[in-house]
């Protein structure tokens, strides 16, 4: 399922991907419902090197326009749900901010569990090979934002380490019967590390 949705994120002309990390992409903001469809274009941007920019759909035009103006994505990944917020939010940017990103519906992942082409105006390419030129300290795999308590949200840059180290951290022991649960933030949000 990832690879396909990378073939498309690629034959669709979202983005190019890369192969080499001195190769520069600008980043592809995803901007979806919290859903198996948001962790499949994530796993699919970290697939071919693309920093991925996760938009909370709860954060308002003006917040994400900030966003925008300080990470400067090359597309937008939109759902039926969220592509009016981003169509005001991109008549807010400035006439100097040039140029804007596009705006790309994202098929739904469900797509992708199907073989052949997701949308038929865009026949998939060969999946993109995997990006393994990153080092640790390469701060290019994820952009998360602050909780815009005190202004505007902030972009927070994050490796691919950052996102082994978080999912190493979340490991339980599977304990049947005991009752316990575990709530995190939304994914898009620098709060869920806490």
């Amino acid at each position: 399922m990832v690879e396909l949705a990378s073939a498309w994120l690629v034959s669709s002309g979202t983005t190019t991907g890369r192969e080499r990390r001195e190769e520069k992409v600008g980043c592809v903001a995803i901007f979806l419902a919290s859903d198996v469809g948001l962790f499949v274009y994530l796993s699919a941007l970290l697939w071919i090197g693309v920093p991925a920019l996760l938009l909370s759909a709860r954060l308002s035009p003006t917040s994400i326009a900030h966003l925008i103006k300080e990470t400067s994505p090359t597309s937008i990944l939109v759902s039926s749900q969220t592509s009016l917020v981003a169509r005001k939010t991109l008549s807010l940017l400035p006439s100097t901010h040039f140029p804007p990103p596009s705006l790309v519906t994202a098929p739904p992942y469900s797509t992708f569990l199907l073989s052949g082409s997701p949308t038929p105006d865009c026949p998939l390419s060969p999946v993109p090979p995997p990006y393994e030129d990153h080092l640790p300290t390469d701060l290019d795999a994820l952009i998360l934002h602050s909780s815009r308590t005190t202004g505007f949200p902030k972009a927070m840059h994050h490796s691919h380490a950052f996102l082994l180290l978080f999912a190493s951290a979340h490991r339980f022991e599977e304990k049947m019967g005991e009752g316990s649960s575990v709530v995190t933030s939304p994914l898009y949000h620098v709060r869920w590390l806490l």
